[in-house]
Order: structure tokens, then C-alpha cells, then sequence
């Protein structure tokens, strides 16, 4: 993985708490834990690794038995090499996050990049299912993807695109592939991430 910095700030922030359930289906990734007698859930992409396929190596050496440990612990498995321990780690962190409903806003995230970027520049990282919806109704948009289709543009082109965006767009995928902590850096002041 490229970069976890941003992964090393936050560990060492959350509570510790009892693993309860971790599931890893095909595409989505939980991780139960109990906070202060309060049960919360996290989420994170299911990422896998094909070279496993035909491998003696598990993807996950301990599978089985990674509820026996403590869910900071379990959390810390977002710093691991194998991706698809990191997607276990994730949603550890994801369920370990303070709760804050307060401040939550029930909004998709297409209609924030709309509100921000109607007449703007949008750089978005990763192919958001809604970008055909999108297109027309901000001023530019760019989607930044490692699999580029249709009008995307590589990865690699993020330090000369994201700089000029009003709007910058982060899949979560950038946490799991390690590019979150180099992407970050580059928006400019003013934009909104």
C-alpha cells in the first residue's frame, strides 16, 4: 500500500471495544463491535485480491478467529498488505468512529457536488455510478479512475487535474488502495473535498 497516514493518526484516537459479528460478502464488508454497551456497525468496500485465487497464502490467515480480538485491534488490520485485511480494518475504523447524529445531513452526495460545483470545475477520483447524471449539470467535470471507461482519465493524471477543480470527490476506494493520503494533498486551498 502506498501511503496509511492518515490511518495512523486515527487509530490510536478510537475507543476499544468488543468485536461482535465480521461479515465479508462480495462487495460489502461489516465489522459489529460494542462501544460504552452500545452496538454500532462499519462498512467498507470488500476489496480482493486476485493472486489468492490459486494460492496455499489465505487472504485472511486468521479467518475464523479475528473476533477474538479487540476491536482497536482489529481495527489496526487497515495498515496490513493484504487488501483484504485492509477492508476489515476499515470497517472496524468505520464502527469505532464516534456517532455524532447531529450533525449528519441526509444528502446524496451528487446533489453536494452539484450545490458546490454547478458552474465550477469538478474533479471526481474513482467512476461514481451517477456520473452520465452529473455531467450536464456542472460547469467541468473530470472523473479520475485506475480503470479509466468512456471519457475518464488515468489516475496518474491527479497532480495536474485535481489543483484546477472547485470541487474535488473522493470514493472511499481511495482509503482502501492506499491513494487517500497522496490525493489529499492535492486540492487546492479554497476547494471544496
Amino acid at each position: 500500500m502506498k501511503s496509511t497516514r492518515l490511518f495512523e493518526r486515527l487509530l490510536p484516537t478510537l475507543p476499544d471495544g468488543k468485536v461482535l459479528d465480521i461479515l465479508v460478502g462480495m462487495y460489502w464488508t461489516a465489522v459489529a463491535v460494542e462501544v460504552d454497551g452500545k452496538p454500532q456497525c462499519g462498512l467498507a468496500a470488500t476489496v480482493g485480491d486476485e493472486s489468492h485465487h490459486y494460492s496455499n497464502r489465505a487472504a485472511i490467515p486468521e479467518a475464523g478467529f479475528l473476533h477474538t480480538r479487540g476491536a482497536r485491534q482489529l481495527a489496526e488490520l487497515a495498515l496490513s498488505e493484504s487488501v483484504a485485511e485492509i477492508s476489515i480494518g476499515t470497517a472496524a475504523i468505520n464502527a469505532l468512529l464516534p456517532r455524532n447524529p447531529e450533525t449528519w445531513e441526509d444528502i446524496h452526495a451528487e446533489e453536494v457536488i452539484v450545490r458546490h460545483g454547478a458552474q465550477g470545475k469538478v474533479a471526481m477520483v474513482g467512476h461514481f455510478p451517477f456520473v452520465p447524471r452529473l455531467r450536464p449539470r456542472v460547469g467541468t467535470l473530470w472523473v479520475l479512475e485506475q480503470n479509466p471507461r468512456d471519457d475518464d482519465l488515468p489516475a496518474s493524471a491527479a497532480p495536474e487535474i485535481i489543483p484546477q477543480a472547485d470541487v474535488v470527490a473522493m470514493t472511499s476506494m481511495t482509503l482502501l488502495n492506499g491513494t487517500f493520503d497522496d490525493l489529499i494533498g492535492l486540492p487546492h486551498p479554497k476547494a471544496v473535498t
